[in-house]
């Protein structure tokens, strides 16, 4: 299973790397976090936009861009709600 490709298409990357690139991102990103270095929603930002460039890899610079203010927008949201509604300290 690690070893075959997507299916995506000629020249499409395959799954044989980003099933353990995803495995060190959340491994990083949980490090970072219990490190508390990194302010939360810098850390989570900038984990969901790696983990979506995981996912669904773009070439387009619009796409990007997009998937950059959806994390940053993303990390921002959970951050408030966690903050505000349900007093927890991150």
């Amino acid at each position: 299973m690690l070893l075959r490709g997507d299916g995506a298409g000629p020249g499409a990357p395959g799954l044989s790397w980003r099933i353990p690139a995803t495995f060190v991102l959340m491994a990083g990103y949980v490090a970072v976090l219990a490190s508390g270095g990194v302010h939360y929603v810098a850390s989570t930002a900038l984990f969901c936009f790696l983990f979506f460039l995981l996912l669904a890899p773009v070439r387009d610079m619009k796409a990007v861009t997009g998937l950059a203010l959806l994390s940053a927008g993303y990390a921002a949201a959970v951050f408030a709600i966690f903050t505000r509604f349900f007093f927890i300290n991150l």
